[in-house]
């Protein structure tokens, strides 16, 4: 089964019983490790029982391809469904996956397998068995955006009893570029900075207490970017590459910044001054990075309002570019990243 985006949270919470088997996928490894868990738990009530849980990984299946369906038919010691959690798995585990689930005799009830795998391409094999089967689902992990992520936040902190200034849960979104793990870690790292005598988090809390290097990698990228720095894109780009920053992280983060430039310069031509301008900006600027978001406004001043809406509008035709799978990510992210560094060096 292939669910729409609205149907995902509700599937995950209230997991039907009917259901044999769900494939988890896509790029955020954090959102895949937390639904995951809201799984599991529906299942086995106790995850450490080493007769109701197996994991199983793809050199295992490799070695013994009978595995899965052997797990999936075995009778668990005091009863109950049994949860079958199958890692790192690809195409090619995709035929001992099929006979497990069709394993004669086996109902819902008694086995339930989970299939943990990374992103896959709309053509994979192994996706498109899980949209078109029954009784089994294949659920997407994308990275979400900050506006997905700040409520999230909000409600981790409020859980924990902490009250915040409205722009913290917005802050730590941006910054964690959209990975589930990340941000509950720096939530949890937060609480733990402001501590339980003083629950309340202000803006500068959170400033001085976040995780900034992947916020700088990107910041790094998207500077250059918008500055028609070529060089330094090139280097800046291949590095975030190298450490495992996906292709849509980045392309968002230059779409925030744009948007930045675009909100600030709306201001200019209303009658504000830049600095007045730019102090109106929430998650605020960091100082440091204050000089060379002065240098892109003037570069793209100079282009105009309509220059700085096709860079945005190029921006999000390359998101979806990473998105289809006739284009390659990082291809696609860094030709349009390399367009806008173009236009920036035409105009600086």
């Amino acid at each position: 089964m292939k669910l729409t985006a609205g149907r995902i949270e509700g599937f995950i919470k209230r997991l039907d019983p009917a259901q044999r088997s769900v494939l988890l996928y896509g790029p955020d490894t954090g959102l895949i490790a937390e639904r995951a868990r809201m799984l599991e738990t529906q299942i086995v009530d106790d995850l450490s029982d080493p007769f109701r849980v197996v994991d199983i990984t793809a050199d295992k299946i490799k070695e013994t391809p009978s595995l899965i369906a052997d797990e999936a038919s075995a009778i668990s010691f005091g009863g109950g469904r049994r949860l079958i959690r199958l890692r790192d798995i690809g195409a090619s585990q995709l035929l001992a996956i099929q006979q497990a689930i069709e394993v004669p005799g086996v109902k819902p009830e008694d086995a339930f397998i989970l299939v943990l795998a990374g992103d896959l391409k709309k053509n994979d094999v192994l996706r498109v068995y899980y949209e078109q089967g029954k009784e089994i689902t294949a659920v997407p992990c994308y990275n979400e955006d900050e506006k997905q992520l700040a409520p999230l936040v909000a409600a981790m902190l409020r859980e924990a009893g902490y009250s915040f200034e409205d722009d913290v849960p917005r802050l730590l979104a941006e910054r964690c570029q959209g990975d589930r793990l990340i941000i509950r870690r720096e939530a949890e790292k937060l609480m733990l900075y402001v501590g339980e005598e003083n629950a309340y988090i202000t803006l500068q809390d959170a400033l001085a207490c976040t995780d900034v290097t992947t916020e700088s990698m990107l910041d790094d990228i998207v500077e250059a970017a918008f500055a028609g720095d070529f060089q330094a894109l090139y280097r800046h780009l291949h590095k975030a590459y190298g450490q495992g920053s996906e292709p849509v992280a980045i392309l968002r983060a230059a779409q925030r910044y744009v948007t930045r430039l675009y909100q600030v310069e709306g201001e200019h031509r209303a009658g504000k001054e830049d600095p007045q301008a730019m102090q109106s900006l929430r998650p605020p600027l960091f100082f440091k990075r204050l000089p060379a978001f002065r240098k892109a406004l003037m570069i793209w001043r100079r282009k105009g309002p309509q220059a700085i809406a096709g860079a945005l509008a190029r921006l999000y035709e390359a998101e979806a570019q990473c998105k289809n799978s006739q284009y390659n990510p990082a291809v696609a992210a860094e030709r349009a990243l390399m367009e806008v560094a173009a236009q920036a060096r035409r105009a600086a």
